[in-house]
């Protein structure tokens, strides 16, 4: 690269068998570069972006080797949720222009008002709205999300299973939605989850479905046990994708690479945006003096 840079055009190679003798010699008759696009340039193009956050309320959400509760505490210090909601929101949503962010919970029941001492039957959510009202899916800041989230902590007890597949559809549904509408929109969901899923083999189907689709899915486990770590791992690569759109995440136990694990989903969700426009031939226009938008 350095030597075209340079401007040198012709290349002449010695035999193998003699020093002194000249095998070949390459000349290059002409060169162009083409620029690849970023991800700057489909913002340009007018890209919108829907992050959904999935969290996990079952009881296999705590912290390995303590007994400290993965939802126990409000306060941040403590609870592993709500630091990673915040430094996520803190980098993700800084890129969005609407500001608008989706938290919904799984894996837990709604006992709010309810006597914790009745033998009632309390059906187990796999997926709701941790704003507690449907009309309220989207939280249009970082305070306002964490407040919820608090609130649904409180109101809903953990389940002894969780799976993920109803969130995943409802994710899916609205991303095949913008597909049909030829929307320049792509969704990110970010699940929660200490990896004990008892959905994998769903979960994977659906997956498979959602590698053609404008989405990624990225999973963030804290601290899990060996057989939860495979579960999530289990789900990241996989043949029958057509791409790469599963990504795994493991915070540390004491939390120190949150705000580096937020930075690194923000590289990777772009270029994962990237890698799906062109598998689908969506190329923004590079030329300056053009008002057409594709190629």
């Amino acid at each position: 690269r350095k030597e075209l840079m340079e401007g040198q055009r012709t290349w002449t190679f010695k035999s193998a068998r003699s020093v002194d003798s000249v095998a070949g010699t390459l000349t290059l008759s002409s060169l162009s570069e083409e620029k690849l696009p970023d991800i700057s340039d489909y913002v340009k193009m007018g890209l919108s972006s829907d992050i959904l956050f999935a969290v996990d309320f079952s009881k296999s959400n705590k912290v390995e080797n303590t007994k400290i509760p993965f939802h126990s505490s409000l306060d941040k210090e403590f609870n592993i949720n709500p630091r990673i909601l915040s430094s996520l929101l803190s980098v993700l949503v800084n890129h969005k222009e609407d500001k608008n962010v989706s938290i919904w919970g799984f894996g837990g029941a709604y006992c709010q008002g309810t006597d914790i001492l009745s033998s009632e039957t309390r059906p187990v959510s796999q997926c709701f709205p941790v704003a507690g009202n449907t009309e309220i899916l989207k939280c249009q800041s970082i305070d306002q999300i964490l407040s919820f989230y608090q609130k649904a902590v409180l109101a809903y007890e953990p389940s002894d299973f969780s799976h993920i597949n109803e969130v995943l559809r409802m994710a899916l549904k609205n991303c095949r939605k913008n597909s049909e509408e030829k929307s320049l929109s792509y969704s990110t969901m970010i699940v929660l989850t200490s990896g004990n899923l008892s959905d994998l083999k769903e979960t994977k189907n659906l997956l498979t479905f959602a590698s053609s689709l404008s989405f990624s899915l990225f999973l963030i486990s804290f601290d899990p046990s060996p057989s939860n770590r495979d579960n999530l791992k289990h789900l990241v690569n996989d043949s029958s994708f057509d791409r790469q759109m599963v990504t795994y995440f493991e915070v540390f136990p004491d939390g120190s690479n949150i705000d580096l694990l937020s930075k690194k989903l923000l590289k990777i969700q772009s270029e994962q945006i990237v890698d799906y426009s062109l598998m689908k031939n969506i190329i923004p226009n590079l030329k300056k003096d053009s008002d057409c938008p594709f190629i």
